[in-house]
């Protein structure tokens, strides 16, 4: 179904004489997925190496009182179209959220029988391996794996039986690729827990189950819905020229020139046409060509920003299974000034703002909307806001240049108060701005007349910084951080090579002022003690736990963040005198 909204925007809300009315209409649909179970499935335990156990009516990961892994394997034969998404869904019957599992997919995936497998025969195990890592390769490790190892890891979020967690959610990555390699068109996914010994793990219902047996969702064609992550880190971008992008697209890697499916990417340019339900903008992904100006052939920092901070979260979380995407909401105007275009009137209102500060917060709420529609079931995070912007202060004359600084503060202090709501910073939403740079040669020229302006400028940046928290500024008088476009204005606007360092360098900051985790005191829980700490949604952290605060520091676990920001462990192993626990992220 589709809903068309009937209202209209004041420039500070929706407004509408009896509300907004929602007209719906359907919109057909062509099959494009397919929902299986297993043909086979099973575990395998080392402290019965000999038992079979693929009539049980539950699968189990867990290293507690002898290793056991869990065997799934999927017939896709009858699928012939190009597989586009695919979403392996199972129904807890023991739970034990915060545990994190690997995922392998074997190549040769059909050669093992689900009434005759067992830990001695199991495909993929070599079960006479030793190690003192303290994680399951202590008793085994795996081969004949589709890469070489894990295909992406998981956390189990599902705290009671009957609920469900989700191995993965991919529309591109490793995971895809494996179901596509297979020739006999069956996978073989097997998942084992990566904690040490002793650390209980999880059962799932086994497709022997009286309900909810493991499914796997598979997609094709054009028409699959978009995945849904646990949670959409969401990151605004404005300014003038050099945030639109004046940068020429042909001297991008190949990697860079197509869409990228794992950012979704809300835009809209300088005079662009309101869509019929009011809104301005639209989502895509992260592509390049969204500039007003060159044709569809020129970029901004938007493709290495977002592509920096994507790969960040999709390591430190472990996993390629979408736990975490990043989102852009860009809107930029060439030839802008913060003294006039962008003035902020200094609250949460649209009163007294300029013309693009009102039009950006109407792209940013129409962006937010879409995304939270396009992604009904994921958290959406407000996690920074880029800025860009300046040039035309400089041009502008001594007194727009010398209140430069004044008028930044203000307008920080205008945004964090117009999303003052938006979780998890608040009033206390990170900004990072890019200083105007030694590069750009028409303002750093002593020579110039403009040049007092400039210090002037680059000063009222520095000011900025320094008054307000959580406020980066990104030098860029670096020689990476060129101004030789070839597309208009050399000694202005970064080229290929500049803008991609200027949004290499926007991630990068961003990732250093990601706040530490924090540990909260223990708690006691049985004989051992529950320990809780605070951490970046998404991030994968390391628990580490020594006998005295010089070491040697044994690593206990790692240990995915979940969306509350809120994880937890039980240590149950206290055989110290005293313990000493750190945590720590990538």
């Amino acid at each position: 179904m589709r809903t068309k909204l009937l209202c209209r925007w004041n420039g500070r809300r929706w407004l509408a004489a009896m509300g907004c009315l929602a007209t719906w209409s359907a919109i057909p649909v062509a099959a494009d997925s397919v929902t299986k179970t297993p043909v086979a499935d099973a575990y395998v335990r080392s402290s019965d190496p000999t038992g079979y156990h693929g009539g049980d009516t539950s699968l189990i990961a867990n290293n507690n009182n002898g290793v056991r892994v869990s065997y799934l394997r999927f017939d896709l034969s009858d699928i012939t179209n190009a597989i586009t998404r695919m979403k392996l869904e199972l129904t807890v019957s023991i739970a034990s959220a915060g545990n994190t599992f690997h995922l392998f997919g074997l190549t040769n995936s059909a050669g093992w029988n689900e009434t005759q497998i067992n830990w001695q025969n199991a495909p993929g195990i070599i079960n006479s391996f030793s190690s003192a890592s303290g994680t399951e390769a202590q008793y085994f490790r795996m081969e004949d794996t589709y890469g070489g190892g894990p295909l992406a890891a998981f956390t189990s979020t599902a705290a009671a039986a009957g609920q469900v967690d989700t191995v993965f959610d991919v529309a591109s990555g490793p995971i895809l690729n494996y179901a596509a390699a297979g020739l006999d068109k069956t996978s073989t996914w097997v998942i084992l827990e990566q904690d040490p010994v002793d650390i209980p793990g999880n059962a799932w219902n086994a497709r022997e189950a009286a309900n909810g047996q493991p499914r796997l969702t598979v997609y094709f064609g054009s028409n699959a819905p978009a995945v849904s992550p646990e949670i959409l880190k969401v990151y605004l971008q404005g300014g003038q020229s050099n945030s639109d992008g004046r940068a020429l697209t042909n001297g991008l890697a190949p990697a860079l020139l197509q869409p990228q499916n794992d950012l979704p990417f809300y835009y809209y340019l300088t005079g662009g046409a309101t869509n019929s339900d009011g809104s301005l903008g639209g989502l895509t992904f992260l592509r390049p060509g969204a500039s007003a100006l060159g044709g569809g052939t020129t970029f901004g920092p938007e493709l290495s920003f977002g592509r920096t901070l994507a790969d960040y979260f999709a390591t430190t979380n472990g996993a390629s299974t979408n736990t975490v995407m990043v989102a852009i909401i860009k809107y930029a105007h060439g030839g802008t000034t913060l003294a006039g275009d962008w003035l902020p009137g200094g609250d949460a209102t649209t009163n007294g703002d300029g013309i693009d500060y009102r039009i950006f917060q109407r792209v940013v709420h129409d962006g937010l909307a879409r995304l939270a529609v396009t992604y009904p079931q994921t958290k959406i995070e407000l996690n920074g806001f880029i800025w860009t912007q300046g040039e035309s202060d400089i041009d502008a004359g001594a007194a727009a240049a010398t209140a430069y600084g004044t008028n930044l503060v203000r307008f920080i202090q205008d945004v964090r108060a117009t999303w003052a709501a938006n979780l998890p910073y608040g009033t206390n939403l990170p900004v990072f701005i890019s200083r105007i740079s030694t590069n750009q040669t028409v303002y750093s020229n002593p020579g110039d007349p403009d040049f007092p302006n400039y210090l002037r400028l680059r000063a009222g940046q520095t000011t900025a910084a320094d008054f307000l928290g959580r406020v980066y500024l990104i030098d860029t008088d670096a020689p990476q951080f060129s101004t030789l476009t070839p597309w208009s204005s050399p000694g202005l606007h970064f080229d290929t090579q500049g803008q991609l360092s200027l949004g290499a360098a926007f991630g990068r900051a961003v990732i250093r002022a990601l706040p530490a985790p924090q540990i909260q005191p223990p708690t006691k829980k049985g004989a051992g003690a529950r320990l809780y700490f605070n951490g970046v949604s998404g991030t994968l952290q390391a628990l580490e736990r020594a006998p005295n605060p010089i070491g040697p520091w044994l690593r206990l676990t790692n240990l995915l963040v979940g969306a509350s920001g809120v994880a937890f462990y039980d240590d149950s192993s206290l055989d110290l005198p005293a313990g000493f626990y750190r945590v720590s992220r990538p």
